[in-house]
């Protein structure tokens, strides 16, 4: 017989609690061990049909305000794509991605219930000099985030 964590029963009722009220809501996962960085991710946007947005490398507080405002923008109808790049600050710029790794939403997951894979974008950001975590010229020690996205292709730079 499997035992139930009560728990996660109740937080995923407050989950549903908050889709009900407000459209969808907010979760944030802290990086288990030494090498995970924090991620946050909402939870129910897919029953506006849109996919989850996730953002990695950015404390709870910082990620949800962030997701805060994309999460407002489609409950008043936008819709974001693969590809879109975004300017919101105080962010200099931001890219969407397709989600390759959706089993990382695990609460947007048990929330939906089906048996269909949540689909979800990730908001990647630039550091402050426009680099992105997929450049070759990004700096190491600078701020990082878990791709949970296959980085896009970029063109070799020309021989001249």
């Amino acid at each position: 017989m499997m035992r139930v964590d009560h728990r996660v029963v109740e937080a995923l009722d407050e989950h549903r609690r908050l889709i009900d009220e407000q459209g969808w809501s907010v979760v944030s996962v802290g990086g288990a061990g030494r090498r995970a960085l924090p991620f946050s991710h909402t939870v129910g946007l897919n029953r506006l049909g849109h996919p989850e947005l996730l953002v990695s490398g950015r404390a709870p507080a910082e990620a949800g305000y962030l997701l805060g405002l994309l999460g407002d923008e489609v409950l008043a109808g936008r819709r974001f794509h693969v590809g879109d790049l975004l300017q919101r600050a105080p962010w200099p710029s931001l890219r969407l991605l397709r989600v390759t790794s959706p089993d990382a939403l695990v609460v947007a997951q048990a929330v939906a219930s089906d048996d269909v894979e949540v689909p979800a974008l990730q908001v990647v950001w630039c550091d402050d000099e426009g680099r992105w975590p997929w450049d070759a010229h990004r700096l190491a020690g600078a701020a990082h985030q878990q791709l949970f996205a296959r980085a896009p292709k970029v063109a070799a730079p020309r021989q001249l």
